[in-house]
């Protein structure tokens, strides 16, 4: 997220003054002065950053991630306009709060989440063959899939 990436940032040369790590946009420009700028050298840490990402994707107010999100699906071709209002926004905004604290990074929502924005996926051939090689699995997956569709929620 730009927000957090902005964060990080800031926080390689610079520090608040206090042990705060999150900070919004506001509030880096609000606090920063030259006067707390490190004079030693900073050390980029990848694995930080999307520690922070991913600190950000959990404390943003939901209304704030929906139109990231949305973005990242209609990147990816998965965004149904149905979401953007009614009871498809409802269940779009339930579901992106249910996945948030499992996500790391934006894309996540339109790629191991996939399941719950998309019912097509391609399937990798190799793993194709080994678990769908018991002659049983086409007929249990069937029955599986009419009992998933007679329920009601």
């Amino acid at each position: 997220m730009p927000e957090a990436f902005r964060n990080f940032l800031a926080l390689l040369g610079w520090a608040p003054g206090n042990d705060e790590q999150f900070l919004r946009t506001s509030e880096l420009i609000e606090k920063f002065s030259l006067d707390r700028v490190s004079h030693t050298n900073a050390v980029f840490d990848r694995p930080k950053l999307e520690w922070f990402n991913t600190q950000f994707l959990q404390k943003l107010p939901i209304e704030e991630l929906l139109p990231e999100v949305e973005a990242d699906l209609k990147r990816s071709g998965l965004w149904k306009e149905e979401w953007a209002g009614g009871t498809g926004h409802e269940w779009f905004s339930k579901t992106v709060d249910l996945l948030r604290p499992r996500v790391r990074l934006l894309p996540d929502f339109s790629t191991w989440s996939r399941a719950f924005f998309s019912d097509e996926f391609d399937y990798e051939q190799a793993a194709k063959d080994k678990f769908w090689k018991d002659p049983k699995v086409p007929d249990l997956l069937s029955k599986t899939a009419e009992a998933l569709a007679a329920l009601t929620e």
